[in-house]
């Protein structure tokens, strides 16, 4: 019953294979239109084979897209600079970090060191002796314990002192005293490097640098070399009795000898087309034996110390296989500072995009248009408000155009027009562009530039004197030396090992032009229009090689470099056409595009070159224009809430409605830029122009390339008076567009003049001021010191005054005593000579000088001692004056009568 049932239910969804075929056809045919080779394309072709889609893996549309950018061209160039064979096969496969910015910042930080140690500190990286495949592989027998060659251990030992040294130079460079805090990322490498040098000790006393072994690597080894030196000395002398030339087979001494073969000999062999005849004489067989014994034994010796040897390597294969990756690091990290030295590049700084979260709702299409609006209406209604925006009365918002720049009054946010660019160009914060890359030059062209710059300098340095005089006396400085590849006046270094030298001898080579890349920070698409070979996908790629520089830690070749980290760079560029898988142009470009659809993401850039080519204009341009909005997230019928698919694209074209996406999606989603041409020249000048639409100028290339007049007429009289009108008005706009950048440059060029003078005039200012203020402190200072200065003169002669008045006094007080005391001392005596009578009581002492009076000075009748003293004051003190001794009928002298 079950199998019943189960044919009926076949029998039921059965479908002639006819007609399944026909179905899965027009699928195919509705889904990708005339990709698909169908029966009838297939007969008319001559085959019966018919193809459906081609799918695209993620990862080989990563490849694909590196080698489209010129990604490997690009670490080809790195590699030049790398100084050890790993270093080199690392940059040529360069990995790009999948952690985000800040595993970017990382290792640009460590490629801001390697600059600074070079530059700045004058420190370089010395990678010499270090075999770098010779020691991996020494290192991978070591780990299986096989024992290792001499060239092996050699290398092995020449290693281990490269890395000691390399690690000592790095934690040697010292700035006043302390380590640079610009070299921490170098030093954090370094100190994981664990060299053990005692192994290179081992090795060096039993190996020499070229990888022989010592006789004094073991005794074993120089008893066995004594004993085969001294069995071939005796080999030798007994060969060199007979006739014949001493020569060598398999390891054996024998002689070379012409016919007849001397009886007893021994042939070995025969030499020369059996001219000679190779014996060993019937005496040397036994010293050859003894010979190849010797050989054996010091055979054995190596042996025995290679397996030594490579036991230590084993015990430290763990830190020397760390070691050989940090090393290899290192020569990474330098060719990437080297580089940048190179190119005169500048370090990239990431900038947050939006939330991913994408546009409003205003910015799809039906925030502005009907939705029933034919295509054709959208798009002559977006030339007509292009046209009405070029030389406007007002300009958006109610302002005013000057030179034919509309200036917005109200609305700070308009990014239409030349005035967008003048803001884009004035602007140097953060917050308001996407990406920034000011002066960016393609790096793939900037280093076939340097490479000829170096070859030239080469050539050039080959036919000059090698005399030192000479070369000092032709070489220039620095200062006089105009490279023309380079922004600011440095040098190419262009040399693998990174050298650099200056001089006006050296010859110039032109690089590419530098564009300006400045994305507002709300665009999602950019649509880049101009005409064939004026450099629009030059431009497109040297962005994405700057996302990819930036994203694995190389400097890029600008000025200013400012964007987003993108995740993964998709590109659809060139002509994929595939007649293996009997793929067209068209096809393979769906293909492409089908792939980059599923693998975008708001952190992926997408650069499409030439969007909707390969068909019909109109219906490529139809495509193209779906495309676009389906990458910038305002695509499936109006994109309310839809997230954008790519975090930013870029796309040129030809096609002229897509020019007008930008006016269809208000609020800044799509951005146009143009490449610039010269009217004059009738030639690209390979410069961006951003917020104008560009033209083809394919009539005045067909004009420049001699196409005949009377066809070029025909040409621009079928395109159409008003479609003439029209690029008559967008020449107008650039040439105006041209004007504003120079009065914009030469406005800046006052305004960095100003900068430059108002700092001088402050200095100049306050200088002048300091100036005053030191004379008047100086002229404070001097009256202040005149002023102590006389004070203390007059000190001195108050002093002196007072100090003579006092002598003075001093005198006259002493003058006085002195003769008052003759007087007493007269008396005195006097009375001395005659009795006189007693004393009732003796008088009270005087007080002072003046008061001072003998009373009574002396009474020899008296039978009691007493003193009669008198005292004068002198200096506030009081001092005892003479006196007399009743009993001894003395007078005592005083001590001391002044002090």
């Amino acid at each position: 019953m079950a199998a019943t049932t189960a044919v009926a239910a076949a029998a039921t969804s059965w479908v002639p294979r006819r007609v399944r075929r026909r179905g899965r056809v027009r699928a195919v045919e509705a889904a990708i239109g005339d990709s698909v080779d169908t029966p009838a394309q297939s007969s008319q072709r001559g085959t019966a084979k018919r193809v459906g889609f081609t799918t695209i893996s993620p990862s080989e549309l990563y490849k694909q897209s590196l080698e489209a950018c010129g990604w490997g061209e690009l670490c080809e160039f790195l590699s030049e600079y790398a100084s050890t064979r790993l270093g080199q096969e690392q940059c040529r496969s360069l990995e790009l970090p999948t952690g985000g910015s800040f595993e970017s910042d990382l290792l640009l930080d460590e490629t801001e060191a390697a600059i600074a140690m070079e530059s700045y500190h004058g420190v370089s990286l010395d990678f010499g002796g270090i075999m770098s495949a010779e020691v991996r592989r020494a290192l991978l027998k070591a780990e299986k314990y096989a024992s290792l060659g001499g060239d092996e251990l050699a290398a092995t030992m020449a290693f281990i002192g490269s890395a000691t040294r390399l690690a000592k130079t790095v934690e040697g460079v010292r700035e006043n005293g302390a380590p640079p805090p610009q070299l921490s990322p170098l030093r954090l490498i370094v100190s994981g490097m664990v060299t053990h040098p005692e192994v290179a000790e081992k090795i060096r006393a039993c190996v020499d640098d070229q990888g022989g072994f010592k006789d004094g690597a073991s005794p074993e080894l120089r008893r066995a070399r004594s004993q085969r030196a001294s069995a071939e000395g005796k080999l030798r002398r007994a060969l060199q009795g007979g006739n014949g030339t001493v020569t060598t087979h398999q390891g054996r001494l024998v002689l070379a000898v012409t016919p007849p073969v001397p009886q007893g000999a021994l042939v070995v062999g025969v030499a020369a087309g059996g001219a000679l005849v190779l014996i060993e004489p019937p005496g040397v067989v036994t010293l050859n034996g003894e010979l190849a014994q010797t050989i054996e034994a010091e055979e054995t010796a190596i042996d025995a110390i290679r397996r030594r040897l490579t036991g230590d390597i084993a015990g430290a294969v763990v830190d020397l296989a760390l070691c050989l990756d940090l090393v290899t690091r290192l020569d990474v990290i330098a060719a990437r500072g080297r580089q940048a030295a190179a190119f005169n590049a500048c370090r990239p700084k990431f900038v947050i995009p939006p939330s991913a979260g994408g546009p409003s709702t205003s910015w799809g299409v039906g925030g502005s248009m009907d939705e029933e609006q034919t295509a054709a209406e959208a798009a002559e209604a977006a030339r007509a408000a292009e046209e009405a925006s070029m030389f406007p009365t007002l300009g958006p918002g109610g302002g005013t155009a000057v030179g034919g720049v509309a200036t917005a009054a109200d609305d700070d946010d308009d990014s239409s027009g030349a005035a967008a660019t003048v803001k884009y160009r004035a602007y140097k914060g953060e917050g308001e562009l996407l990406v920034e890359l000011a002066g960016l030059r393609q790096p793939v062209l900037a280093a076939q530039a340097v490479r000829a710059q170096a070859v030239a300098r080469r050539a050039a340095a080959a036919k000059a004197s090698t005399s030192k005089k000479k070369r000092a006396k032709d070489g220039g400085g620095d200062d006089d030396y105009d490279d023309e590849l380079l922004l600011g006046g440095r040098r190419a270094r262009g040399d693998r090992d990174g050298s650099e030298s200056y001089g006006d001898q050296s010859p110039r080579v032109r690089g590419p032009v530098p564009v300006d890349v400045f994305v507002p920070l709300h665009t999602r698409a950019v649509v880049i229009t101009g005409p064939n070979t004026g450099g629009k996908t030059a431009a497109m790629k040297a962005v994405g090689l700057a996302s990819l520089m930036a994203r694995a830690g190389l400097f890029i070749p600008a000025e200013v470099a400012n964007l987003p980290w993108f995740d993964a760079v998709l590109v659809d560029i060139g002509d994929s056409q595939d007649l293996m898988q009997s793929l067209s142009t068209f096809s393979a470009r769906l293909a492409k595009q089908r792939a980059i659809l599923s693998a975008a993401n708001p952190r992926s850039l997408v650069l499409m070159d030439e969007v909707g080519t390969g068909t019909s204009p109109m219906e490529g341009s139809a495509i193209g224009g779906a495309l676009l909005e389906q990458l910038a997230g305002v695509g499936f019928g109006g994109g309310s809430g839809v997230q954008h698919s790519a975090g930013l694209t870029l796309a040129t074209t030809h096609h002229g409605e897509l020019k007008a996406l930008k006016y269809e999606h208000p609020g800044g989603i799509f951005e146009n830029a143009a490449v610039e041409f010269d009217e004059v020249a009738l030639a690209p000048t390979y410069r961006l122009l951003w917020g104008v639409p560009g033209r083809s100028r394919a009539l005045q290339i067909a004009e420049r390339f001699g196409l005949e007049a009377e066809v070029v007429a025909d040409a621009r009289a079928a395109l159409g008076e008003r479609r003439v009108t029209l690029e008559e008005t967008i020449s107008a706009l650039e040439t105006a567009r041209r004007g504003a950048d120079e009065d914009i440059a030469a406005a800046q060029g006052l305004l960095l003049e100003v900068n430059r003078t108002v700092p001088r005039v402050t200095v100049a200012a306050a200088r002048v001021h300091a100036a005053e203020e030191a004379a008047d402190v100086r002229i404070a200072a001097g009256v202040a010191r005149l002023a102590r200065e006389h004070r203390a003169a007059l000190a001195a002669v108050v002093r002196d005054a007072a100090r003579e008045s006092a002598r003075e006094k001093r005198a006259s007080t002493m003058k006085s005593g002195a003769m008052d005391f003759a007087t007493a001392a007269a008396s005195a005596a006097a009375a001395a000579m005659s009795p006189s009578p007693p004393l009732a009581s003796p008088p009270p002492p005087p007080t002072t000088f003046a008061d001072t009076v003998l009373a009574s000075p002396l009474c020899p009748s008296s039978s009691s001692s007493f003193a009669v003293s008198f005292t004068y004051l002198t200096r506030a003190r009081t001092y005892p004056s003479w006196s007399w001794n009743d009993s001894t009928r003395h007078l005592r002298r005083p001590k001391m009568l002044i002090k």
